[in-house]
């Protein structure tokens, strides 16, 4: 349960400045003092190309707590595309309600206007002193065009647009939040890079995004260049001695609106930031995978500082999604169904 007792003066405070309940945009004044800027961080071309196109892409192998080496994914910019079905959001239902609650997001527009005077008179009148509890679960989306599932959520909530990992029983384990790579031909499916699977995104773009775009325009919205490429994902994978769990398409829909707009004033642009997995455990016996997460920041150009810190989350859809492919002995694991098997979280990721 969460505990509303410090809320209440931070309602009153931005009541008190704005004279409205929500303020929908953030306000901020910088101090012209560098402290960090790009010529003092290694960028690679694809950084460079998300900061001047807005799309970037990165490939790297790293080395997490337990020493496995894992390849990690990440695009920036490729919002339609993943290589699930679904998008698996950072935070859970829990930390999400209590956004939606307490904070707000701002595309909720069906509960945005009523829910600051509403939680505000509970408190004042003691009727409330928590908010109810709900049972974690982790928070996914099904793949569609992002502009319904925004129009749902304006309708709806975030949690009731949303889907649960049960949600995902009858998909097809190749394309579930967590599957099993076991060769080359499996790769190449879970990567959407076979003729097959290209011919899926073609006929969903069509269908869902924009029935007008050429096959040109469609290779656009796909990661593949050649910094990233099925041959240097391939070659960065013992696929002789291991299998690998493919944990796929891990993004934020929405961002807190100090953070959003701050972005502007950040030192350099990355594709390599953001949630970063720091460890994994899997239990054959329980079916258990447990993984644990970490954050990426990127400092501040100038020291930034807020004239009013409580405002809506601003909904962005997934701008950036992380993808890694984690090794398992061939002989630990050969058959892999997501929903047959419990995922815990060890530590979840947090970010100024």
């Amino acid at each position: 349960m969460i505990n509303l007792s410090a809320i209440k003066s931070k309602f009153k405070k931005i009541l008190f400045f704005s004279g409205i309940t929500i303020l929908s945009l953030a306000t901020f004044s910088a101090i012209a003092c560098k402290s960090i800027n790009e010529d003092n961080v290694k960028l690679t071309p694809e950084d460079r190309r998300l900061k001047a196109e807005g799309q970037g892409t990165d490939i790297r192998e790293k080395t997490l707590e337990n020493e496995k080496t894992v390849v990690q994914l990440k695009m920036a910019g490729y919002n339609q595309f993943t290589f699930s079905d679904y998008w698996w959001l950072e935070s859970d239902n829990q930390q999400i309600n209590v956004i939606s609650e307490v904070y707000g997001i701002d595309a909720e527009k069906s509960l945005m206007s009523k829910r600051s005077e509403r939680i505000i008179k509970q408190l004042e009148s003691g009727k409330i002193q928590e908010l109810p509890s709900v049972i974690s679960r982790e928070v996914f989306f099904k793949v569609d065009n992002l502009k319904a599932i925004e129009e749902e959520i304006g309708k709806t909530s975030m949690l009731e647009t949303s889907k649960s990992l049960d949600d995902q029983t009858n998909s097809d384990k190749q394309f579930k939040t967590i599957s099993l790579v076991s060769d080359e031909e499996s790769l190449k499916t879970q990567l959407r890079v076979s003729e097959q699977e290209k011919e899926k995104f073609s006929q969903f773009i069509k269908e869902k995004v924009d029935s007008n775009l050429t096959e040109e325009q469609i290779e656009k919205l796909k990661p593949w260049n050649s910094y990233v490429t099925f041959d240097l994902i391939k070659d960065k994978l013992n696929l002789e001695n291991n299998n690998y769990l493919f944990i796929k398409d891990l993004t934020r829909f929405i961002e807190n609106a100090d953070s959003y707009y701050a972005e502007k004033y950040k030192a350099y642009v990355k594709v390599d930031t953001g949630v970063q997995l720091s460890d994994y455990k899997i239990n054959k016996e329980t079916k258990t995978i447990t993984l644990k997460f970490s954050y990426v920041t990127v400092p501040d150009s100038f020291f930034v500082t807020k004239t009013l810190d409580i405002k809506p989350y601003v909904y962005t859809g997934p701008r950036k999604s992380t993808s890694w492919l984690v090794p398992v002995d061939k002989n630990e694991l050969s058959d892999f169904d997501l929903n047959e098997w419990t995922i815990k979280i060890a530590s979840r990721t947090s970010r100024d």
